[in-house]
């Protein structure tokens, strides 16, 4: 009996010490990192020559850019890695995944339109499951914009359980000739439970350049979110109803009362507003 419960344990301490190990000397993630691509990004070549050399790969590039988006660390090996390169277990890699991410997030405003859509679920898997550094790549990588083809996992992505996610969404979904579809899509984020979500679907509905019907269905929404408890959504409730104009009229008493807003930027942004929106409502409120 007692030797069957030494084997059981030693089979136990086996396991959890190859899972350990697994952790430690494997980074998650698919397919064969591209050494091209990093060596033209650490090159003395010019943004330019950079570029073409990037799109010279073609469709090619896809493959390593994805495999680079989508490496990453678990946080217990996050934890792990400091000790196993105290007790030399493991030397530090060449490139971390953070590095290579960065790298992807600069060499994706670089590529051509088809070729960054392929690549924006590949964002998505990230978004969920990187840290603020590598949401940050996301969102810069998409800045230039996504084809129609991305719509769809967009779409998608906007009722995701990580509110990362539904905000990398609503920042990327500016595809003005999809407008009619996005608007609907995006009009229930203004009540997300996430002020980061709610505050960017204000700033792209109003991208999207909403004919007046809609734009006058919108503005009642915006001015209910001057009164919102986040000073960031009050903020852009403010910058769109200055894009709004001359639809965001109605919204002026709900701007004069933001002149008196515990937050200093909020205050501003609602003076700007009413300046713009209505001179001599903002004029008899004080405001030169």
């Amino acid at each position: 009996m007692k030797k069957r419960i030494r084997m059981v344990l030693l089979v136990l301490l086996v396991v959890i010490l190859g899972g350990l190990a697994f952790l430690v000397f494997t980074v998650r993630g698919p397919g064969d990192l591209d050494p091209k691509l990093t060596e033209i990004m650490r090159s003395n070549l010019t943004r330019e020559e950079r570029q073409a050399a990037f799109r010279q790969m073609g469709t090619n590039i896809i493959p390593g850019l994805r495999a680079m988006i989508r490496r990453y660390d678990s946080p217990l090996k996050l934890k792990l890695m400091p000790l196993a390169y105290k007790l030399r277990l493991a030397k530090p890699p060449v490139h971390t995944p953070d590095e290579w991410h960065w790298d992807a997030g600069q060499i994706c405003p670089l590529l051509e339109t088809p070729i960054r859509t392929q690549l924006v679920e590949d964002w998505i898997f990230l978004v969920d499951h990187g840290n603020a550094q590598d949401r940050y790549d996301a969102f810069v990588a998409e800045m230039g914009g996504v084809g129609p083809e991305a719509l769809q996992p967009l779409l998608k992505a906007l009722n995701h359980r990580n509110p990362r996610v539904r905000e990398f969404a609503a920042v990327a979904l500016k595809m003005p000739d999809q407008a009619a579809v996005i608007m609907p899509a995006l009009l229930p984020k203004l009540n997300d439970p996430d002020d980061a979500v709610r505050a960017v679907s204000m700033l792209t509905l109003v991208w999207l350049r909403p004919d007046p019907d809609t734009a006058e269905k919108i503005v009642p929404l915006i001015t209910n979110a001057l009164n919102d408890s986040s000073p960031l959504v009050r903020q852009d409730a403010c910058n769109a109803l200055r894009s709004l104009v001359p639809y965001s009229k109605p919204a002026v008493p709900a701007l004069v009362k933001l002149l008196n807003d515990p937050d200093a930027n909020v205050r501003k942004l609602a003076a700007d507003a009413l300046l713009l929106i209505d001179n001599e409502a903002a004029r008899e409120a004080g405001i030169k």
